[in-house]
C-alpha cells in the first residue's frame, strides 16, 4: 500500500511542477481583471443590481428568515440622483453600515437546513445541515442520524455562491467557490419542493459574499490558522477529551464496565473467528486490507454463513489499497472473488464494485489528494447495538489495532520476512456503542458518496435471507464464484497456514484475559473532514507525560508538532524510548530512510543534564544477535505507553500519511494493561538495535559510505515527506 502511495505521489508531483507556472499566471490575470472590474463598478453600491423587470431589495431580516420584496422597475430620475448621493457617503459610515449588515446576515443564515439523501439503491437517508458563519468564515456540517457525515469550511471573502441544479438525486443546492466544487466538496442542499427557500438563501449569501469581499478588513487571508487548532485540551485523569461532534467522549469506569484484553497476533485471528460464530445480531468490519488468502477465506465463509442466518453484516474496505500482488497473483485475484461472494450473499462491501469500476469511488471530483486519503481504520464490532454490558456472557466485542485481514498480520506463516509483528486490543463494555455508531456513520457516508450502485445487479443480492429465502439462496448460488487454485508455492504456504489454524482451533483459546480500565476513549478521525483528533491527542498526551514515554510505531516520520513535543518532554526529564522499522524490514524502505533524518535531532537537540537521559531510538531488524537469518518481518505496531499507566493503541502511524488517512485508536488508563503492553515491547527489543550517535549523524547527512540508490531515496523522500 505504501509503495502504491509513493508511485502516485511521484506522478502528482510531476503534474504539479508542470502546472504551477500556468496557475500562477492565471491567478495574477484573474486578480488584475477583478480589480479592473471593481474600479468600473460603483465601489460603495449598497443594494443588489437591478434586473430588467424587478429590483430585489432586502427589506427585513431576523434570525430565522429573510424577506425579499420585489418591486417594478419604475425608477425615475430622482431615484437615480439619490443613488449618486449614496455613492458619495463617507467611507467610514459605509464600513460601519456594511459591518452591521454582515453581522445581521451571518446571524440570519446561521441555522439548520433539513434534507433527505435519496440514493440509487432506493435508500433514503434523512440528514440536516448546520451552517455557522462568523467573520465571513462559514462552517458547513452535514449530520446523519449517527453523527457528523461531512464537514466543509468556506471563506466567503473569496468563495462566491452560485446555484447548482440536481447534483444529487432529488436535491438542489447552493455551491460556494469554483475550486471547492471541482474537488466535489459539500454544498448547501435543498429538496426540490424547497426551491423558493433556496433562492431566498442564495440572494442572501450573494449579498453577504459581496459585502465580505469588499469590506472585510482581513482581505484574502488563509481560512484557518494552526493557532486555532492548537487550543489547549482539557483532561479527565490522563486522557484528553474532545468537545467536537466526533472527538470521542471519555467513559469513566466508575459507572461503566469497560474492559480491555491485549491480543497476540494469532489470538487476534481466533477472537475474530469465534466472535462471528457467537454473534447474535450484527457483525461490522472495516479494514484497509482484506485479502483473499486462507485467513480471508475462512472469515469470509463464516460471515456469509451468519448473513444467511439473518444477521446484519456490513464490510468497508479501502478500494485502492487492495490492488496489491505482493502476496501472489492468485491471492490478489481471490481477494476480489471474496468480495464478490460477500456481495452475492447480500453483504454490502463498500470499496468494491460489482462491475469492476473500483477507482470511480476513489476520486472526489478533480481532487487528486483524495488518492492519499485512505480508509486506514481497523475496526471489528460484534453486536454493538445490544444492551448487555452488565452480562458477563455478553457477545458484544470490539477489536482495534494495526492488524489487517491477511496471513502475514496474524503470524500464521513460518518465521521469516512474512512473519510480521503487530498489535491489537479487544474491548468489552459500553465503549463499543461509540465504535458501533462510528462505523455506521462511516458506512452512511460511504453510501452517500458511492457512485456505482448501477453495477449492483451483477452481484449484489437484493433479497432478504429470512423473508425471501428461496430467491435469496437462488441468487446467491448463481452469483457465487469459485476461488482460483493456487500456484505450487502458494499452495504449500496455504497448507502451512491451514495447519497452524487447525492447531490453534484445537487448543483452548487464550484471549479471555480482560481487565477493567479506569477510563477509556475511542477516537475515529477523518482529516479530509477537518478532523485531527488523534494527532492532537498524541501531542497533548506527550505534553502531559511526567516520567516515561514508550513508542512502538511502524512508520515514524514525525511531523514538527510531535517532534517538538517529544524534545520538550525529554527536557522535562521524561525518559523516551522509540522503536520503529529499519530500511531492511520496512515494506517501503524509503519511509525508514527518510525517518532516519529526524533521529539525530531527537537524540541531541534537547538540553539535557546527562547524556544517558537522551531519547533512545531502536531500529527493528527482525532478528536477535545470535540469529543467522531474519526471523521476523515488518514491525507493524502502532501504540504508545505513558508513565506505565496510559496506553494508546490503534491504526495511527506517526508519519505524514496518517495526517491524511482516516484512523482509529483507543486511549485507556490501566497500569496493569500498560505493564502487559510494556512486556511485549521489551520482548520486541531483542529483535532491534540501537544506532550510535555517529550513525544517527550519518543518517541525517548520508554521504559516500551509503549507496547511490540509498541517497537517491533520501533526497526524493525529503521532497514528498509530508505524504509518506
Amino acid at each position: 500500500m505504501k509503495s502504491l502511495r509513493l508511485f502516485l505521489l511521484l506522478i502528482i508531483f510531476i503534474i504539479m511542477s508542470v502546472n504551477v507556472g500556468a496557475s500562477s499566471r492565471d491567478d495574477s490575470d484573474s486578480n488584475s481583471s477583478e480589480s479592473r472590474r471593481d474600479e468600473n463598478n460603483n465601489k460603495y453600491e449598497y443594494y443588489l443590481e437591478d434586473t430588467d423587470t424587478t429590483n430585489a431589495i432586502i427589506t427585513s431580516m431576523d434570525e430565522d428568515s429573510v424577506s425579499i420584496e420585489s418591486t417594478e422597475n419604475t425608477e425615475s430620475t430622482e431615484n437615480s440622483d439619490e443613488r449618486n448621493e449614496e455613492a458619495n457617503w463617507n467611507l467610514e459610515d459605509i464600513s460601519k453600515s456594511a459591518d452591521s449588515e454582515i453581522a445581521k446576515l451571518e446571524r440570519t443564515l446561521s441555522k439548520e437546513y433539513p434534507i433527505v439523501f435519496k440514493l440509487r439503491s432506493g435508500q433514503n437517508i434523512p440528514a440536516k445541515q448546520v451552517v455557522t458563519i462568523k467573520n465571513c468564515r462559514m462552517d458547513l456540517k452535514t449530520f446523519g442520524d449517527r453523527g457528523l457525515l461531512f464537514y466543509d469550511r468556506y471563506n466567503l471573502i473569496i468563495a462566491r455562491p452560485y446555484l447548482k441544479v440536481l447534483v444529487r438525486k432529488g436535491l438542489l443546492s447552493i455551491a460556494f467557490g469554483i475550486k471547492p466544487q471541482l474537488k466535489d466538496r459539500t454544498n448547501l442542499y435543498f429538496t426540490a419542493d424547497n426551491n423558493k427557500q433556496r433562492k431566498i438563501a442564495y440572494w442572501s449569501f450573494k449579498r453577504l459574499q459581496h459585502l465580505c469581499h469588499r469590506f472585510h478588513p482581513s482581505g484574502r487571508v488563509p481560512l484557518y490558522t494552526d493557532l486555532e487548532a492548537a487550543t489547549p485540551a482539557d483532561f479527565t485523569g490522563m486522557i484528553p477529551w474532545g468537545s467536537d461532534e466526533r472527538g470521542g467522549r471519555i467513559h469513566n469506569n466508575a459507572s461503566e464496565n469497560n474492559k480491555i484484553a491485549i491480543l497476540t497476533e494469532q489470538n487476534s485471528f481466533l477472537t475474530r473467528y469465534y466472535s462471528i460464530l457467537t454473534a447474535k445480531k450484527s457483525i461490522y468490519a472495516q479494514y484497509l486490507i482484506y485479502r483473499g488468502d486462507q485467513t480471508g477465506k475462512i472469515l469470509t465463509d463464516a460471515l456469509i454463513k451468519r448473513k444467511t442466518e439473518g444477521l446484519d453484516v456490513k464490510v468497508i474496505i479501502d478500494g485502492l489499497s487492495n490492488f496489491d500482488t505482493s502476496q501472489g497473483k492468485r491471492v490478489y485475484k481471490n481477494t476480489y472473488v471474496a468480495y464478490n461472494n460477500l456481495m452475492a450473499a447480500g453483504i454490502r462491501v463498500f470499496g468494491y464494485s460489482c462491475g469492476g469500476h473500483l477507482l470511480i469511488n476513489e476520486f472526489r471530483g478533480l481532487d487528486l489528494s483524495k488518492l492519499f486519503n485512505r480508509a486506514h481504520e481497523k475496526l471489528w464490532i460484534i453486536d454493538g447495538d445490544l444492551n448487555e454490558s452488565s452480562n458477563h456472557n455478553s457477545t458484544r466485542l470490539g477489536i482495534v489495532g494495526g492488524l489487517n485481514i491477511g496471513q502475514e498480520y496474524f503470524r500464521l506463516r513460518e518465521s521469516g520476512e512474512n512473519y510480521w509483528r503487530d498489535q491489537d486490543v479487544a474491548v468489552k463494555g459500553d465503549i463499543i456503542k461509540d465504535m458501533y455508531d462510528d462505523f455506521l456513520n462511516n458506512f452512511q457516508q460511504a453510501s452517500i458518496t458511492y457512485k456505482t450502485y448501477a453495477d449492483d445487479y451483477k452481484c449484489f443480492n437484493p433479497y432478504d435471507p429470512i423473508g425471501e429465502k428461496e430467491n435469496y439462496l437462488k441468487y446467491k448460488r448463481i452469483h457465487t464464484k469459485k476461488y482460483l487454485s493456487l500456484s505450487i508455492g502458494e499452495e504449500e504456504e496455504a497448507r502451512t497456514v491451514l495447519a497452524n489454524i487447525h492447531r490453534l482451533m484445537n487448543e483452548p483459546p487464550a484471549f479471555n484475559d480482560f481487565h477493567p480500565v479506569k477510563a477509556i476513549r475511542f477516537i475515529d478521525a477523518r482529516p479530509n473532514q477537518n478532523e485531527h483528533y488523534i494527532k492532537d491527542a498524541y501531542r497533548e498526551i506527550i505534553g502531559k507525560a511526567k516520567n516515561e514515554i514508550i513508542i512502538s510505531n511502524a512508520y515514524f516520520v514525525p511531523y514538527p508538532s510531535i517532534k517538538r513535543a517529544l524534545m520538550e518532554a525529554a527536557e522535562r526529564g521524561v525518559k523516551i524510548t522509540i522503536m520503529t522499522n529499519s530500511p531492511q524490514t520496512d515494506d517501503t524502505p524509503m519511509v525508514a530512510i527518510v525517518a532516519r533524518r529526524h533521529y539525530y535531532d531527537l537524540a541531541t537537540k534537547p538540553q539535557l543534564q546527562r547524556d544517558e537521559d537522551r531519547i533512545k531510538i531502536f531500529e527493528w531488524i527482525g532478528k536477535r544477535p545470535q540469529d543467522v537469518q531474519q526471523m521476523q518481518g515488518v514491525l507493524h505496531t502502532k501504540y504508545m505507553i505513558i508513565d506505565r499507566e496510559l496506553s494508546v493503541v490503534g491504526s495511527f502511524n506517526l508519519d505524514g500519511s496518517s495526517r491524511h488517512n482516516n484512523e482509529s485508536v483507543l486511549i485507556y488508563e490501566s497500569s496493569k494493561l500498560a505493564e502487559q503492553l510494556l512486556g511485549f515491547f521489551k520482548r520486541d527489543l531483542a529483535f532491534a538495535r540501537e544506532p550510535s550517535i555517529e550513525e544517527l549523524y550519518n543518517f541525517k547527512y548520508p554521504r559516500g559510505h551509503y549507496s547511490l540508490g540509498y541517497r537517491f531515496q533520501f533526497r526524493l523522500g525529503r521532497l514528498i515527506e509530508r505524504f509518506l
